[in-house]
């Protein structure tokens, strides 16, 4: 609910390959793999989530791991508070 209010649609689906989640920049939609355990499907939520608040509007030269840097620490943050 927090990301669909935000506009960020969540899909749950079958992904190919080994990611977990992705956000689209293009569609604004972030799709989370639909066989994973609650605690990794709430993480992988969470690290999308940050994609799509901090990173909907690329800069020119951001660096692929510090965006990762940047989504995977949120996630931490986020679910250390959570307990």
């Amino acid at each position: 609910a927090f990301a669909v209010a935000r506009g960020f649609p969540v899909v749950y689906r079958e992904l190919r390959g080994t990611a977990l989640g992705s956000f689209s920049v293009t569609k604004r939609v972030i799709r989370v793999k639909d066989d994973l355990p609650p605690l990794q499907t709430l993480k992988t939520l969470v690290h999308e989530l940050a994609h799509a608040l901090m990173h909907a509007d690329p800069k020119v030269g951001e660096k692929r791991h510090l965006i990762e840097l940047e989504a995977e620490s949120c996630a931490f943050l986020v679910l250390h508070e959570l307990g």
